[in-house]
């Protein structure tokens, strides 16, 4: 695969250069799992989120799209990771006023190392997000916050979190928290079973003070739906990518593989699955990229705050989320299968691809909450 774009060609040496082969210490949950993106730090590059107003490189969601597969393709915990910090810049760069923007966006063209995480989840409300427990009370020009985010992706090594608390009965609210603020704790890191190269943490907020003026303007859930469209479609890439590992993976096997004195390759069965695992992979890319391009269209409208506290997330964001984790399931079970018991085996990098890609259908609500999802806003008859 070739690709005349500079920048994208930079993530390509850097994968090759610095994440592959290294899947045995990624998959080990390291103490640092960032270590390989030191040289995405040194060279500018890792925060390509960030817009030109603010100077950053300004990339769309849809541009995202090729650096997340390929980030993916060597290890989709790094690439989840980067992704995710596009969350809480999503959220600010909609919901935030120009001193918010210039605070917490604008530094991290500069510093590689300032990015936000998003916390949301709560272990009760679960994707209920209008069951949120953390409160947030008014004391003159400061909120006292108090709760604890059940997993938040990044927290740890982030700068600052945007936290959704409630202000009122029924009322919602995001507040951007630096993590060095006065009552932020990072209770622990999840250990996960896919994706162990970035870290998941849980983090209590225990009388944490922060100023009245890091309330982000909007409705707090719409403000997580908007959010979400943005990074749903990067969660689906990570599949994506790693659905093209497998499939090199095999390519690679099937041509030193001999069955009948003859290469693997040229077996008609093992042929049958990877034409089907490319048609496959043509389907996922092609829903990402139209949930990426719907999002990147809304932003540049006149009023995307306005158009999200109309509709709420994008169908095609959900969309591309389920399609992308059940397709991507879909074709690492069937790498598995095709090294037979080699693909059950904890050392085959077959293995590690099958757990990461199950945090598709998983992470950012599971695939019965997005089926409900797509039930109760979008199955209207043609006809009514």
């Amino acid at each position: 695969m070739t690709d005349p774009n500079p920048l994208i060609e930079k993530f390509r040496v850097f994968v090759r250069e610095h994440v592959l082969g290294r899947e045995a210490w990624l998959d080990s949950s390291p103490e640092h799992p960032l270590a390989p993106i030191v040289e995405l730090e040194r060279q500018g590059i890792s925060n390509w989120w960030v817009p030109a107003m603010y100077g950053g490189l300004g990339l769309s969601v849809r541009e995202s799209l090729d650096i997340v597969e390929l980030l993916a393709y060597g290890d989709a915990g790094l690439a989840n990771g980067i992704a995710g910090r596009s969350l809480a810049a999503a959220a600010i760069r909609i919901y935030g006023d120009d001193a918010q923007k210039r605070n917490y966006l604008a530094p991290s063209a500069t510093d590689p190392t300032f990015f936000g995480a998003l916390s949301a989840t709560e272990e009760a409300a679960g994707s209920e997000l209008l069951r949120t427990a953390t409160v947030a009370r008014k004391l003159g020009n400061e909120y006292l916050l108090d709760g604890l985010k059940f997993v938040s992706t990044g927290a740890a090594l982030a700068k600052f979190t945007v936290v959704l608390a409630k202000v009122a009965e029924g009322d919602l609210r995001a507040f951007i928290v630096p993590m060095d603020a006065k009552g932020v704790k990072v209770v622990k890191r999840w250990r996960t079973e896919g994706l162990r190269s970035y870290v998941y943490s849980q983090v209590a907020l225990e009388r944490c003070r922060i100023p009245a003026s890091l309330m982000l303007r909007g409705q707090g859930v719409r403000l997580v739906e908007a959010a979400t469209s943005a990074m749903r479609p990067q969660i689906a890439a990570t599949a994506v990518g790693i659905g093209m590992r497998v499939r090199d993976v095999c390519l690679e096997y099937g041509a030193k593989k001999m069955l009948g004195g003859r290469p693997l390759a040229q077996n008609d069965v093992f042929a049958a699955k990877l034409g089907q695992m490319e048609a496959e992979l043509t389907t996922m890319r092609a829903v990402a990229r139209e949930a990426a391009v719907e999002f990147d269209e809304i932003v540049r409208g006149s009023d995307p705050e306005e158009h999200f506290r109309r509709h709420g997330g994008t169908k095609s964001a959900v969309v591309a989320k389920l399609i992308c984790g059940q397709l991507g399931w879909k074709i690492a079970s069937a790498g598995t299968e095709m090294f037979g018991g080699l693909g059950y085996m904890q050392e085959h990098i077959i293995w590690k691809l099958l757990r990461d890609v199950r945090h598709v259908a998983i992470l950012e609500a599971g695939e019965d909450v997005i089926r409900a999802l797509l039930h109760a806003r979008h199955c209207v008859p043609i006809f009514e």
